[in-house]
């Protein structure tokens, strides 16, 4: 239903809705220049600079009868190529990915809402997992942890993140697997 809004797979930061590291959004990060597209069909809802968004649009979705609303941040100065009310195609180019507003590096801040966005942020969900994995050609494969295995180790072995593993096996902890442990390995 969402494809990805970039075709960059590295996670600099991802969703997190509790806890003292909250964050309400999945950062792609990459230097470079790459595009940014809309993940689905829908009307764009604001068009705008913020201080902590920065050049920033979101996107008011209507699929299957239920509200979404996506957020794209942080991207290049001048790049925004959609104007509030317009509507815009699953897979249309909006803008390119940026270090604008607050942030410190560049990459594109992802937030998905299942309903309105709001101040609070109360209606953000984990946009991994509604990202079609197929639009960006990832495939997984299956690793059973062995003894002394840790996430980095299989990351590097995989080519991958660990913040890619982590969302793809829906871990709570980082830091916590075990052996026998099965865990889907996603790579492109």
């Amino acid at each position: 239903m969402f494809i990805f809004p970039t075709s960059v797979t590295t996670i600099s930061n991802a969703f997190q809705k509790s806890g003292p590291n909250k964050h309400f959004g999945t950062d792609f990060a990459a230097k470079g220049n790459h595009k940014i597209i809309a993940s689905a069909s829908g009307t764009v809802s604001k068009s705008y600079y913020s201080n902590s968004y920065g050049e920033c649009i979101m996107i008011l979705h209507t699929i299957n009868g239920i509200t979404y609303e996506t957020v794209y941040a942080h991207l290049q100065k001048g790049s925004r190529k959609v104007l509030a009310g317009q509507k815009v195609q699953q897979g249309q180019l909006i803008g390119i990915m940026g270090n604008t507003g607050n942030s410190t590096g560049q990459h594109l801040h992802y937030e998905l809402h299942l309903g309105r966005w709001n101040n609070t942020k109360s209606n953000a969900v984990d946009p991994m997992n509604y990202l079609n994995a197929a639009s960006q050609n990832i495939q997984y494969t299956n690793y059973i942890v062995k003894k002394g295995d840790t996430l980095t180790q299989i990351s590097k072995q995989y080519q991958t993140t660990i913040d890619a593993i982590v969302h793809a096996n829906n871990l709570n902890d980082k830091n916590y697997i075990y052996v026998g442990q099965s865990l889907k390995i996603p790579f492109k």
